[in-house]
This record gives structure tokens, C-alpha cells and sequence, in this order.
């Protein structure tokens, strides 16, 4: 499936993308674990139905590094990939500059998406948050999240850390984590590996089963596998 472009003469607003399903903003940054994203969309794709979950891609600039043609083609033919977005896309406005007509695309994602999802989440895009940078896509959509009720409606915010261990064993760290936590970010702690780097120690992202497992809890989305259960279940009752 080739994702539709997102051209400056037809600009993304939320209001034309509404349905019954659950939106996923999946983001990466710049972490050698963005390496799995394939690996996390195959996984999403066999657990849940493009009738129930929509997912846009955000890569940030430094994530791309870690992504080959092969890889970027593999992902845009999910099934469940409809979109995907960079920064550049925050600045495709029809006439080439913005006018007050121009819908921003920051706030049209956070209105989209009903759960964002940062996985992996670098040690750099961590303390960018925190400190409430937005000097990019993904960092303006964070910004302008509704944090109202500890990190939004629906399915709010998750993260995945993944950095040398070094990284997350600094003494800035664990205050960063619990800021986000004291938002209502589910933070997914990294796991004892050996790291590409070659270093052995915490910090390697989780698996992405994990990752699948917390969409499908805070989005309540039941699974192909639970679906065909359900779905049986009502055929007998109405038989």
C-alpha cells in the first residue's frame, strides 16, 4: 500500500480523518533501536486489524539514519501505516509561505491522534521534552499535548527510552523519567543487553511485543485473535 502524500494544495487537517478507529502517532528518534520499527509494525499488523488501528509514522531527522530504503519501503506498505511524516511537513504551506488560512500541523496531529507513542525515545529527545523544547515535528506535538488530565484522553503518551547505559544511569535522568511519569507518561524501562555499541548494561529498548502489548491496553483494542473470539461468540448467541 503506498501512503497517500500529504502535498503544500492539500493540507492535513483532523476533521477530514475522523472513524471509527483507534489513530496511533508512532514516533522514533535518533536511537540505534529505530532500528526495529519494521520489526514493531510487523508485530502491530498481526495483532491488530486495519478495521480497528490506524497508525501515522513521525521520524525525526536523526531517527532516518537509521533507516534503509529497503526499511522505509517495508513500512510504508504496512497495513496499518496510512501516513508518514517529518519535519519538513510542518512547513508545506499551499502558497509557500504561511497565511492565517494555513492549518498547523502540530496541533492537527494532537487533535488526530487518540495515543502517541515515542519508541525509541533518545536521551537527547528525553531532556528535550522535559525542558519543553518544540524546535521540531514530534517535539511541537509533545508541546502541544493535552496534558489536562496526566497526559491526555484516549490512550495518552508512551515511551521507550533506549540509550548506552552510561546515558541512562546519569544523574539527570531518573529526574527526567519521573517528570514525565508526574505528567502521566507511561515510561516502558529499558532492559539489561548488550548494546550496539558493544557495552553490556541497562538501556536497550524493550522488546516490541511489550510495545504492542501497552497500545492495545490503554487504546483497549482487542486483538485479530480476540476479534475472531467475539465475533464467534455473537454468532452463537444469535444462532
Amino acid at each position: 500500500m503506498a501512503i497517500p502524500s500529504v502535498t503544500p494544495e492539500t493540507p492535513f487537517l483532523a476533521s477530514n480523518h475522523q472513524d471509527s478507529k483507534k489513530h496511533l502517532l508512532l514516533a522514533t528518534t535518533g536511537s540505534v533501536a529505530t532500528i526495529k520499527l519494521p520489526q514493531l509494525l510487523t508485530h502491530l499488523s498481526q495483532t491488530f486489524s486495519p478495521k480497528a488501528l490506524t497508525i501515522h509514522l513521525l521520524l525525526s531527522p536523526s531517527s532516518k539514519n537509521f533507516l534503509s530504503p529497503t526499511d522505509l519501503d517495508e513500512v510504508s506498505r504496512n497495513p496499518l501505516v496510512s501516513r508518514l511524516w517529518s519535519d519538513a511537513d510542518e512547513w508545506a504551506f499551499p502558497s509557500g509561505v504561511y497565511t492565517r488560512e494555513c492549518p498547523v500541523l502540530h496541533i492537527e496531529l494532537r487533535k488526530w491522534a487518540d495515543m502517541l507513542v515515542v519508541a525509541p525515545l533518545s536521551a537527547n529527545t528525553l531532556s528535550s521534552i522535559v525542558v519543553g523544547r518544540c524546535d521540531g515535528l514530534l517535539l511541537s506535538v509533545l508541546r502541544a499535548w493535552d496534558w489536562g488530565e496526566r497526559g491526555g484522553g484516549g490512550g495518552g503518551v508512551v515511551v521507550a527510552p533506549a540509550m548506552n547505559t552510561l546515558m541512562w544511569t546519569h544523574p539527570v535522568t531518573g529526574g527526567q523519567v519521573e517528570t514525565l511519569r508526574g505528567w502521566g507518561v507511561e515510561v516502558l524501562m529499558p532492559v539489561k543487553k548488550v548494546l550496539a555499541c558493544g557495552d553490556e548494561g541497562v538501556g536497550g529498548m524493550v522488546g516490541v511485543e511489550v510495545v504492542v502489548e501497552a497500545i492495545g491496553r490503554r487504546l483497549a483494542i482487542l486483538s485479530v485473535e480476540g476479534e475472531g473470539e467475539k465475533e464467534g461468540e455473537i454468532e452463537a448467541v444469535e444462532g
